[in-house]
């Protein structure tokens, strides 16, 4: 992958914590659906909404600067699917297990290609990039919840 944006690169990732939690607690705890979409818009939900991959609401857009910051994280973090480990042939197929505590279900475009992965929230370089898109969108302590 280029070291630079590419220019339709897009992103969703999905948050499913081992429980469901109810609307009343802090929304750092409850699941999560993040859409960055390749021109900056940013869409964000919290709760049950985010569980069903619903399309959130626009709540903010990106300066190119914040796109290439998180395109950085995305690579960090080798969330583009490039190897075949935790790679899924979309959302739809996925369902979370409780057993394997808080899973990101990350959707990326990139070059033209979309691709699809799974992965278990234990790496800094995942809980860095939760952390991020949470500031963007005013929630702090996202990956520790």
């Amino acid at each position: 992958m280029p070291a630079e944006r590419p220019d339709d690169f897009s992103l969703a990732i999905t948050v499913f914590r081992p429980e469901v939690v109810p609307i009343e607690e802090p929304i750092e705890t409850r699941d999560a659906r993040f859409i960055i979409e390749a021109d900056g818009a940013l869409r964000a939900e919290f709760g049950p909404r985010a569980r069903e991959m619903a399309f959130p609401r626009r709540v903010r857009r990106l300066r190119p600067e914040q796109l290439d910051a998180v395109w950085a994280r995305v690579v960090e973090a080798d969330l583009l699917g490039l190897s075949p480990e935790g790679r899924i042939p979309g959302p739809e197929v996925f369902s979370p297990d409780p057993a394997s505590g808080t899973q990101i279900v990350v959707e990326t475009m990139a070059d033209g290609r979309r691709r699809t992965v799974v992965r278990t929230l234990e790496g800094e370089e995942e809980r860095v990039l939760l952390d991020d898109l949470g500031n963007f969108v005013w929630v702090r302590g996202l990956a520790d919840g």
